[in-house]
């Protein structure tokens, strides 16, 4: 039997009891599975081994017989992402593409409903923690992984895990934009050395990953969230000195064919990629306006739909852009709900930060808000060119947002700062069963 293979199967099978007594720790492992895809990674039976479904299992069993508190909180980011869900349903009696409306439905329900359990279970600060470290180290084992690929000579492309989310050149380049700005806020409140100078290397060698995936648009949503990350650094010069350190040590390892791509930007109408995607785009506003409620329904991107909407029907693409995806499968209600959901949760997560800035004890409130912030403009400026509007570390960034403002809320009821704070609750600590409810 593979190592690797049994390794796999050994965690699965002692995570499972664990994920049933312990639903928190079933959350982590969930995420874990998800987001590193260790299963992926064998060459043996845990390849198709389902440890989503196992691990989902056993976490919906335990929460069932929690008896913690579990409530969902409910937020607007919480009704948004039910309201989404809801318009995506829609799709049974509507979609263009019926089988494969089913198969990415099924899917899209599968992760809103763990992302609304990870919400209800976690409600603490080091529970908190510990998701956010999964899903980074998770993210970040393969940007390092790319990084040690590229500097040990090798050739071609690189991709994620083979099944997953994210198994494209830009699929990885979208997800490690999204985890970028955690390497580096998450080192601001991790006192052990060792640590802190993992995350550190996560950061650096994170670009030089980016560039090999030879995704343009990854390549530019980096920039984008370097720019911002570097105002709002209070140690510019020291960021500057690093960033040039890392800039001359990578720098060798770039292909000179990386270049090449990126000039293409420039005579993007000589490209058959670009043109290949506005294409796409156009069919997809034409499926919108023809069907302005409901769009087509997930899955509507066939080469039938190309062919009937597009302006070029023999040039066939998939969306290429999370707006266009949802504009063209969930029609214009359908945009309108996912950009309210994306603008509303920035919105906390900048007012998280407004209300911790300078107090020492919610400084972990303020990096983590700050680094959620950042990954969702890195989800949103990368995204406008690939198709993953139902990315499940999207959603996730949303849970944890939602997360951040009860646990915050949580810690300042039980220190008596609230009446000082714009996060005071509308009304007293609730009762189990009722509305945790908030000004925000």
């Amino acid at each position: 039997m593979p190592i690797r293979d049994a390794f796999v199967a050994l965690v699965l099978f002692a995570g499972v009891p664990v994920a049933f007594f312990r639903p928190v720790w079933g959350v982590l492992l969930y995420a874990m599975f998800g987001y590193l895809n260790p299963h992926r990674l064998t060459w043996g039976f845990a390849q198709n081994l389902p440890v989503a479904f196992y691990t989902a299992l056993a976490t919906m069993a335990g929460w069932v017989f929690y008896s913690g508190d579990r409530r969902l909180p409910v937020t607007r980011e919480v009704i948004l992402m039910g309201l989404l869900w809801g318009l995506a349903s829609v799709g049974w009696l509507t979609a263009l593409n019926p089988q494969g409306f089913v198969a990415d439905w099924s899917r899209y329900s599968k992760i809103l409903l763990m992302i609304f359990v990870a919400v209800s279970l976690i409600k603490t600060r080091e529970d908190l923690r510990r998701l956010y470290w999964v899903i980074a180290l998770s993210i970040g084992f393969y940007a390092l992984k790319g990084a040690i690929w590229g500097m040990r000579g090798g050739t071609g492309w690189v991709f994620g895990p083979p099944g997953s989310f994210f198994e494209g050149n830009n699929g990885l380049g979208l997800a490690i934009n999204m985890v970028w700005p955690l390497f580096l806020l998450m080192a601001r409140n991790e006192r052990r050395p060792w640590l802190r100078l993992g995350l550190w290397l996560l950061f650096w060698v994170s670009p030089l990953t980016v560039i090999l995936t030879k995704s343009r648009a990854s390549a530019l949503a980096m920039a984008v969230v370097g720019a911002i990350l570097f105002l709002r650094v209070k140690r510019k010069g020291l960021f500057i000195v690093l960033g040039v350190t890392a800039a001359l040590v990578l720098a060798p390892f770039v292909p000179a064919e990386w270049y090449t791509r990126m000039k293409t930007v420039e005579t993007y109408r000589e490209d058959p990629s670009a043109m290949g995607r506005i294409n796409a785009w156009h069919a997809a506003w034409n499926l919108a306006v023809d069907r302005p409620l409901t769009g087509g329904g997930m899955n509507a991107f066939t080469r039938e739909m190309i062919f009937r909407y597009a302006p070029n029907p023999e040039d066939y693409h998939d969306s290429h852009s999370i707006y266009f995806e949802i504009l063209g499968e969930l029609g214009f209600p359908g945009l309108a709900v996912f950009l309210v959901l994306l603008l509303s949760t920035m919105a906390k997560l900048n007012k998280i930060k407004r209300v911790c800035a300078g107090n020492k004890d919610l400084a972990f409130f303020e990096s983590y808000a700050d680094a959620t912030f950042l990954g969702l403009v890195g989800y949103a400026v990368n995204g406008a060119f690939v198709g993953m509007a139902y990315f499940d570390l999207y959603y996730q960034l949303v849970g944890l947002t939602v997360s951040l403002e009860t646990v915050l809320t949580s810690e300042l009821w039980r220190t008596e700062d609230v009446s000082s704070s714009s996060y005071a609750p509308a009304t007293e600590v609730p009762a189990m069963g009722s509305r945790w409810r908030t000004e925000i």
